[in-house]
């Protein structure tokens, strides 16, 4: 009997070896032998040929395609829209983008996390502006300036300088 989880690695490896598929855009999870495929193709051909793909991984008991048809053309889903809100915010704060999550839900963008300084936060909802098809976003980045450890003891070392000239 094989693993749920070799399973679902093969079943996602058949997904992103067939070329007329978009294998980022489908989710795959495997229970008992059964695999789930979710997400969004672009026509009913693309979601027959999905569940063929993963039909003939050995260990699979049987498939269940929830996996929605998006003609061309169609509104952004959530996962694409997060996906290019991602990308636009590395472009835009090469270095510090890892501290920004972005979270999605019905078209709305909401960007979480703690960035050094507020050009960082403008910054990011100025990559996410960018991305068409959102539909708003709530910048819930927080502000939290890192102090090195030698200038705080700098700044405790003068404090008690200055205490001990004023006793």
């Amino acid at each position: 009997m094989r693993l749920d989880l070799d399973i679902k690695k093969e079943a996602e490896e058949a997904l992103r070896r067939d070329p007329g598929l978009d294998a980022a855009e489908i989710g795959v999870a495997v229970t008992g032998g059964v695999v789930e495929l979710t997400g969004f193709v672009r026509s009913s051909e693309q979601k027959r040929q999905a569940e063929r793909d993963v039909a003939l991984v050995a260990g699979v008991a049987g498939v269940a395609n929830d996996i929605g048809v998006r003609p061309p053309g169609a509104l952004p889903t959530d996962p694409e829209l997060a996906r290019q809100t991602v990308a636009q915010i590395r472009m835009e704060l090469a270095y510090s983008h890892r501290f920004v999550k972005v979270a999605l839900e019905n078209g709305w963008a909401g960007l979480e996390g703690e960035v050094e300084w507020s050009y960082q936060k403008e910054g990011a909802e100025r990559a996410a502006r960018r991305v068409q098809g959102l539909e708003g976003i709530a910048n819930e980045l927080r502000v939290q300036r890192y102090t090195e450890p030698a200038e705080i003891k700098g700044r405790l070392e003068e404090a008690f300088r200055r205490r001990a000239r004023a006793v």
